[in-house]
């Protein structure tokens, strides 16, 4: 399962180079990169774009081993909705204005994010009086937004530190419309996972994004939102005071849910993974979950499956959980140096459950 076109991305941003000393790290990924696509019996990719980027920049991989495995999520069956009163004392706590569109972004504030642009679209937000926005995460780039925030007194945007996933999940009902955010500067197609959440609970999105990703058309082609590029403010703010102007925005959030249901749920892609396979070898940096992200988004995936029938070879020093898999191993950095240092040392161990 492909969910990071690296070293490319790291190039996109600026982390690596090309060239030059950077150059020499780049080559190096990109080779471990190549290796593990010829490697691999399937790539599974998160969309289409992602499937016809791999097959362009490698040409020496097969074109039927590449696939679309989607991000999914455990669809909610029942979501305690909010009714008016509730929406209007939530928002009064918080102090979010009565009356307004209420645009809602979470996630990573990071590089990847376009922080800069962000910041340039949410000062001339400012003068548009039916739009607020709230951001809520963490990232090397939180301080810097927030020091533009508070330097320019800005009213018409709200910045939150990285909440528990129930208090995101019930800040979500606060809001109308869903923000993705992504670099001009991608030349990978990346296809952010905090869209399933928006989804998931009705709201319409509007994706800010490069022109390589495919998940701007996604939306605009479901119905269930707007995209526009991320380096156009002019574009931004139009697009903004457009969705601000709408009147049945609930309707985009129903189209959201029903395309979320057809599209990305665990069912989808258990399906896409289990035509192919019917004993499961996981190779990851970080083991099978309840708690990490990393961890939880490869359960999410394995949820129902025969444990007996999935086994996982992990780097990390987290410890399982071993309600989806009991068969896991672990090969740590030092079990690498010992190998190489001993013909005879034993690389890697099982890793039994904690009492």
């Amino acid at each position: 399962m492909l969910k990071d076109i690296f070293p490319q991305n790291a190039v996109d941003m600026g982390m690596l180079s090309k060239h030059g000393l950077k150059g020499i790290l780049y080559k190096y990924f990109r080779l471990k990169e190549k290796a593990l696509y010829r490697d691999s019996d399937y790539i599974g990719c998160m969309s289409r774009a992602n499937v016809d980027y791999v097959l362009k920049h490698n040409p020496e991989v097969e074109r039927n081993k590449v696939e679309i495995c989607p991000n999914c999520i455990e669809v909610s069956s029942q979501v305690k909705k909010l009714d008016s009163k509730e929406i209007a004392k939530l928002k009064k706590k918080y102090g979010i204005p009565q009356g307004k569109k209420i645009f809602v972004y979470g996630g990573n504030l990071g590089r990847p994010q376009g922080i800069g642009f962000i910041i340039e679209c949410i000062k001339r937000i400012e003068h548009e009086k039916g739009i607020y926005i709230i951001i809520i995460g963490s990232g090397t780039e939180y301080a810097r937004l927030e020091e533009a925030i508070q330097k320019k007194s800005l009213k018409n945007t709200k910045l939150y530190a990285a909440l528990p996933k129930e208090d995101y999940d019930a800040f979500l009902q606060l809001c109308d419309v869903g923000l993705i955010f992504l670099d001009f500067r991608f030349t990978i197609p990346n296809f952010p996972s905090r869209l399933l959440a928006y989804m998931d609970k009705q709201l319409p999105v509007m994706a800010i994004v490069d022109d390589v990703t495919d998940v701007g058309k996604v939306i605009e082609d479901g119905g269930f939102g707007w995209s526009c590029q991320s380096k156009n403010v002019e574009d931004v703010i139009e697009t903004f005071v457009k969705i601000a102007n709408e009147k049945e925005l609930s309707i985009y959030g129903q189209r959201a849910l029903l395309f979320l249901q057809d599209n990305y749920s665990v069912d989808v892609a258990y399906s896409a993974i289990m035509k192919q396979f019917k004993r499961i070898l996981i190779i990851s940096m970080n083991p099978l979950s309840d708690i990490y992200n990393n961890g939880k988004t490869l359960t999410s995936f394995f949820e129902g499956y025969p444990r007996t029938h999935i086994a996982q070879l992990f780097f990390s020093s987290e410890q399982p959980q071993m309600r989806i898999c009991n068969n896991f191993y672990r090969i740590s950095d030092s079990d690498m140096i010992k190998s190489r240092i001993s013909k005879e040392f034993q690389c890697g161990r099982k890793v039994l459950e904690e009492n």
